[in-house]
């Protein structure tokens, strides 16, 4: 986890946590993209927020992100500023054994931010040398999860996720991303404390298209896989 200093204060009935985090410096698209030395600097940390509140079996979520640091070109002392933002939303309902929720969200340069987790369709903010200026990666996504606990030591659970990321990565040509992920879990609880979760999923990386040039297929990949876990 990051370092950070977390605020909780409860607000309208429900709970605001504010926090300062270790400011994230993922990607670096000056230094990425030429063979410049740079240097990375901080100012600020990264600021986060959330919101939650209950309405009997309902509940929302809304969280907000926001990131900066600079990348410094040691040579010439110029300086690109590298900002990211995320912005979401979550509903929740829960009743008995039933439960569901479903989220939405937007942000630009999300690698940059520190949200980024390796895959093909995370683009990331872009450095146009014949502009000498950094382009943001305009992301936003959706999921929707549903559960059920047909008794109490089993709880079957699938979701679905869809991401799409734009970013010019040259002057006149824009790349476009469009990604999505469903799986199936079951989460056995064998005794106390001992729980067994396989799942089964698949990631589909769909096409990435640019201005004036083919699609081109990234593929898909399907896993399985199981969590044991204890808890003492």
């Amino acid at each position: 986890r990051n370092d950070q200093i977390k605020f909780i204060f409860p607000v309208g009935g429900g709970e605001l946590q504010f926090a300062f985090v270790e400011p994230s410096t993922n990607g670096a698209p000056v230094t990425g993209a030429t063979a410049l030395g740079t240097e990375i600097d901080t100012t600020i940390p990264k600021l986060e927020a959330m919101f939650t509140r209950n309405f009997g079996p309902i509940y929302w979520i809304i969280t907000g992100g926001y990131n900066t640091f600079d990348e410094n070109v040691i040579a010439t002392e110029r300086d690109y500023s590298i900002d990211s933002w995320v912005l979401g939303t979550c509903i929740g309902y829960t009743a008995g054994p039933f439960y569901a929720y479903g989220a939405v969200y937007a942000g630009s340069n999300l690698v940059e931010y520190g949200q980024a987790f390796g895959y093909d369709w995370e683009q990331g903010a872009t450095y146009i040398a014949a502009t000498d200026s950094i382009e943001d990666d305009d992301t936003y996504g959706w999921s929707i999860v549903a559960g059920y606990s047909p008794m109490d030591i089993l709880t079957i659970e699938a979701g679905y996720g869809a991401i799409e990321s734009q970013v010019n990565t040259a002057v006149g040509v824009e790349s476009e991303d469009e990604s999505a992920m469903y799986y199936i879990q079951a989460r056995i609880q064998v005794a106390k404390g001992f729980q067994i979760t396989p799942e089964l999923g698949k990631y589909d990386l769909d096409d990435r298209t640019a201005t004036g040039a083919a699609a081109v297929d990234q593929g898909d990949a399907v896993y399985f896989g199981a969590q044991w876990r204890i808890d003492f």
